[in-house]
């Protein structure tokens, strides 16, 4: 999700009106829906991570911050579009930043 996230940021930085994205095109305002959704993902990056440096797993995070799954979706996409997964993304973005600790990690494998 981090790539994400700066990939929204450099197109925020771009001057356009227009955005014709497959699922949901919008013809005016494009930008403003570009931040609206980068405001989203940032706030959900830094809610899980904050969460997970309290030392919550990756279900806790979930469950703490009252998401939900859409089983059709998770079921029609053999499980991998999820919610859970999204945390789980969000979890080994941030830890790919980190410096190696040798106190081993708390990703399930």
């Amino acid at each position: 999700m981090g790539t994400q996230i700066a990939s929204l940021k450099t197109v925020a930085d771009l001057d356009f009106d227009m955005l014709l994205c497959g699922h949901y095109p919008r013809y005016k305002n494009g930008r403003d829906h570009i931040r609206t959704k980068l405001d989203f993902l940032e706030n959900f990056y830094g809610d899980i991570i904050h969460l997970w440096e309290q030392g919550y797993s990756e279900k806790q995070v979930f469950h703490q911050l009252k998401l939900k799954e859409a089983y059709l979706t998770k079921f029609l996409c053999f499980g991998n579009v999820s919610m859970l997964n999204g945390v789980r993304s969000v979890i080994r973005h941030y830890e790919g930043l980190r410096p190696v600790q040798n106190s081993g990690s708390r990703l399930a494998v």
